[in-house]
């Protein structure tokens, strides 16, 4: 019996390893849409942000990843404290952005998917500034459900950011396990 599970095991592995050595040389494109907008009726208030990132790689023999890309986002702020007086700030961003990953192969087309990323942001409109954040992913797992496709499903991460705009500074140190909980898609192809 212990022969026979030992023999499953091993197939099991190899089954997943050799699945895992599939990914080696692929291209990668992942992605980010993000959109939020807040309308305050009571206190004339409306907040809007949105921002978009694209990082482009290639999956190396061991399985790693390096992929370099772009940031590019809008943010407005508006508030209207008299029946004449409105008070608008636009700040727009962009910056390049890096992630470097690694998949684990775990079951068969299942992986575990930890991922290390950060981007430095410059902000331009009504202010002026820079930014740089580093997060990291410690709990992802992906799932190559199609030939070109893989599901993301992110369980918590962990962040540092930075930011100076005109005579502002802020520090913002955050981890979190349920509240940065996401599932994605992520794209890879063979380049020919």
């Amino acid at each position: 019996m212990k022969n026979v599970l030992t023999l499953a095991i091993i197939l099991i592995l190899s089954y997943s390893a050799s699945f895992a050595q599939d990914l080696a040389g692929r291209r990668i494109i992942n992605g980010n849409l993000n959109f939020n907008l807040i309308n305050n009726n009571n206190s004339n208030q409306s907040n809007f942000n949105s921002n978009i990132a694209l990082l482009y790689g290639k999956i190396k023999s061991d399985n790693t990843y390096l992929a370099l890309g772009g940031r590019l986002g809008i943010s407005n702020f508006s508030t209207a404290t008299g029946e004449f007086e409105k008070y608008s700030n636009t700040l727009y961003q962009v910056g390049p952005s890096v992630a470097y990953g690694k998949f684990i192969p775990l079951a068969n087309k299942f992986f575990y998917a930890p991922e290390l990323g950060g981007n430095i942001t410059g902000y331009f409109g009504n202010g002026t500034g820079i930014g740089a954040t580093i997060n990291v992913s410690p709990l992802r797992f992906m799932y190559h459900f199609a030939e070109n496709f893989m599901l993301t499903a992110q369980l918590g991460s962990a962040g540092l950011g930075f930011q100076q705009l005109n005579d502002v500074t802020i520090i913002d140190l955050s981890s979190s396990i349920a509240n940065n909980s996401g599932i994605g898609v992520f794209y890879t192809f063979k380049a020919k």
